[in-house]
């Protein structure tokens, strides 16, 4: 028989730091230079129209690049999160919500 289970406590290497949220039309964007800067990783999570993304620092077009979709989402690491390009593929523009973190300095 399983005894009584605490709460799961795990300890993260990375703290959010900033946040944006980017309106994804049709010319393809990136992400705030200003924030990229110095983040260790992004979590970007897509909603309302549908987009393409690249991550080699080239535009996306509509129908070239990964299709990402309303809930999706995609973790990037610096590098990719600098060349991100995004452009919605639909009628409907998309929204692109970024967290940045950084890695904790312990």
């Amino acid at each position: 028989m399983l005894g009584t289970v605490g709460p799961l406590v795990t300890k993260s290497p990375v703290k959010p730091v900033d946040y944006e949220e980017v309106t994804v039309a049709t010319a393809a964007i990136g992400l705030d230079a200003t924030k990229v800067t110095n983040v260790f990783a992004t979590v970007v999570k897509f909603e309302a129209g549908p987009v393409r993304i690249r991550v080699d620092g080239t535009d996306p077009t509509a129908t070239v690049g990964i299709p990402m979709y309303d809930g999706d989402y995609h973790v990037l690491n610096r590098q990719e999160s600098k060349l991100l390009k995004m452009i919605r593929t639909g009628a409907d523009s998309g929204k692109a919500y970024v967290t940045y973190y950084e890695l904790k300095k312990e």
